[in-house]
């Protein structure tokens, strides 16, 4: 969803909140952890400070994580649509992993039948 569909979009009848978006309650901070995973210390700190004093409301904070929430997921878009175009490259991805899955998966069966895990002697 883009941002300006975000903005132009209003539902039928007001939804229940935690806190009044259209008053600023002070220190109403319903999402500070989304914040910083994908914001920046600067963000994080404009989002406390904004918050905890009501200078800025619920609005202007979910803006600004939705914001930097589009931002951070923008490369895996990407990725996305680049794959979709070589549905053969996907193929081939899965194929090698695959194979390293059963090279590792016998390595491990190996040490474990030798008896070398966590430095135990083999009972043969």
């Amino acid at each position: 969803m883009t941002r300006a569909f975000a903005r132009s979009w209003q539902p039928q009848r007001p939804i229940p909140r935690a806190c009044d978006v259209r008053t600023r309650e002070p220190g109403c901070l319903q999402h500070p952890h989304l914040h910083t995973f994908f914001s920046d210390a600067e963000r994080i700190q404009w989002v406390r400070s904004g918050c905890s004093t009501a200078a800025i409301g619920c609005i202007d904070c979910k803006g600004a994580l939705a914001d930097n929430l589009i931002a951070h997921l923008q490369p895996i878009r990407e990725r996305k649509k680049q794959l979709q175009a070589h549905p053969e490259r996907v193929e081939e991805i899965l194929r090698e992993g695959a194979r390293t899955a059963v090279r590792s998966r016998s390595e491990r069966l190996l040490r474990c039948e030798s008896g070398s895990v966590c430095g135990l002697e083999p009972t043969r």
